[in-house]
């Protein structure tokens, strides 16, 4: 027998041990980037955990990233390891947007920075061309990243609205029964309760986020040209409007068939997952048809995978592993020090300062429903009627939620046609009060309603003595108000403490009233009347 090359008895010798001492720089610095990255780790798993979650794929989108990055490990046998100065720029970026990022609660800069630390650190310790190769699939990690909240509600009433619609032209050409739409729910003799309401799971977003995310994998494994992946991409959106309209269409048959809306619910909680497989079938077809379906495995030459198995020198060690360590535990015990200063406590209604009786009206505090409850779980919630008993009758409810955080309100342009009443009649208008001090609000109007009744809504924001008479105007000025925030940091970090108590005054109260709508005018100084006559009777009503 011959003697064998050298660098084939070593590859024979090698142990995980041995393996373990050439890459432990590598090792060191994932454990430092989870020790860093916990806290933001952590609230994603919370999101990606939540009922109904948008994000429920989260889970799955790091192991598919590391598959993508092993379909490029012919390519990375072949790349030489180098070091990149640039990378600890990013890293000196990163520190700072990391911290006020956790400081501040906000998901952009921190997701910003998330990212800069991976980049930053890979070209330090990797180089360039390891970075190119593994850029894309180190980006696929974004999938995972939760939205801002008033994001993810802004995108999820338009599609509910478009799903609504689209089910609802389905039913009427199809089913033989009358079909109607208000809003986001749907009206037909042969459902159940003879509704169907588009809510936020129906929407349609959920399985838009899913399908892109698995769109850029499906694109990103196959051999096809640029364009045909652009074509396959482009289709999510309008594919997943198709499929979801579709989905609430056999929701409603569910219901026609069995006229038993356990059997609809039911059929609803796994249509998901049905319309997600159908998603993923036809996208699969439309590549087959296109000659564009077949997936690269990555798999290296015989001589380069001989070569992976002897790399001759250890990964990541020198003064840029230094570099690296040093600025993940400098991070580290800066993030263990910082408080969140939008880790916010629920809200607090003043009760005491809310009349149960005054003039000719007479109050009796109503049950919250229990969806509004958790979705707005942030907030302080009072829900009464006030019914004047002497003279007219008539009932005005009263709805206040107080809170600290934006995400405990929910915008009655949404609610009210996903409760199946359109907005008929939207107005901004002011409201002069003179007791008990002199306040001028600024409110917004709304008529609302269908065939079976119509409601008058006024309803404003308040933080202190300033109103703002839509939810967009009230988070804008908590998206000010955080600007500054934000500038009080940079200017003076050691005042934290301070800063975060005037956060904790920032409190956030929302007023809506609403009636029964017979005459949109004198019914509006109705209720004008008695705002004014409730406010006047708020002892702190302004403060």
């Amino acid at each position: 027998m011959g003697i064998q090359p050298e660098n084939t008895v070593s590859c024979q010798k090698r142990t995980s041990a041995m393996i373990l001492v050439d890459y432990w720089p590598l090792i060191v610095t994932g454990v430092l980037f989870l020790v860093i990255q916990w806290p933001v780790l952590r609230n994603w798993w919370h999101v990606w955990g939540e009922n109904e979650s948008y994000y429920s794929h989260g889970y799955l989108v790091p192991f598919i990233s590391a598959f993508m990055i092993w379909v490029n490990r012919g390519r990375l046998m072949r790349a030489d390891i180098g070091h990149s100065w640039l990378g600890l720029v990013l890293l000196l970026i990163f520190v700072p947007l990391h911290a006020i990022g956790l400081l501040m609660g906000l998901r952009v800069i921190y997701g910003v920075a998330f990212f800069l630390c991976i980049y930053g650190a890979v070209l330090m310790l990797l180089g360039w061309q390891i970075t190119r190769i593994t850029f894309i699939p180190i980006l696929f990690l974004s999938t995972m990243m939760p939205l801002a909240s008033w994001m993810i509600d802004s995108a999820t009433a338009r599609f509910q609205l478009i799903s609504a619609t689209v089910a609802t032209k389905f039913l009427q050409l199809t089913s033989g029964y009358d079909v109607t739409q208000y809003g986001n729910t749907i009206y037909s003799s042969g459902l159940p309760g003879q509704t169907l309401l588009v809510g936020s799971p129906c929407s349609g977003l959920r399985l838009l986020i899913s399908l892109i995310t698995f769109s850029w994998f499906f694109i990103y494994v196959i051999r096809a040209a640029w364009w045909k992946k652009l074509i396959l991409l482009c289709m999510s959106f309008p594919l997943s409007i198709f499929i979801n309209s579709l989905r609430v269409t056999l929701i409603a048959y569910a219901g026609f068939l069995t006229g038993s809306e356990e059997a609809m619910h039911k059929f609803h909680d796994y249509s998901g997952y049905i319309g997600l497989l159908i998603c993923f079938a036809i996208l699969f077809g439309v590549a087959k048809l296109m000659k564009a379906a077949d997936l690269s495995t990555g798999a290296p030459a015989p001589e380069e995978e001989s070569r992976i198995k002897f790399w001759p020198k250890p990964v990541g060690k020198g003064v840029h592993f230094v570099v690296v360590m040093a600025v993940f535990i400098v991070t580290a015990a800066l993030s263990s020090r910082l408080p969140s200063l939008y880790d916010l406590p629920k809200g607090q209604i003043n009760r005491s300062n809310i009349p149960m009786k005054f003039g000719e009206w007479v109050g009796q505090d109503v049950p919250i429903d229990p969806g509004v409850e958790k979705e707005l779980a942030k907030g302080d919630l009072l829900n009464r009627y006030y019914v004047d008993t002497v003279t007219t009758g008539r009932r005005v409810e009263l709805f206040i939620d107080a809170s600290l955080d934006i995400s405990a309100f929910h915008d009655p342009h949404q609610c009210l046609p996903g409760g199946g009443s359109p907005v008929t009649n939207d107005k901004v208008v002011i409201i002069n009060f003179s007791k008990p001090r002199a306040v001028k609000v600024r409110a917004t109007i709304l008529q609302a309603g269908n065939d079976f009744g119509r409601t008058l809504v006024i309803h404003w924001y308040m933080i202190g003595p300033n109103s703002y008479p839509t939810t967009q105007e009230m988070a804008q000025a908590i998206r000010e108000a955080k600007m500054g925030d934000f500038w009080r940091i940079v200017r003076a970090p050691w005042e934290l403490k301070r800063l975060q108590a005037d956060i904790r005054s920032r409190q956030i109260i929302w007023y809506r009233f609403s009636t029964d709508s017979y005459d949109e005018t004198k019914d509006e100084e109705f209720l004008k009347d008695f705002i004014r006559e409730f406010v006047a009777h708020v002892p702190d009503f302004g403060k």
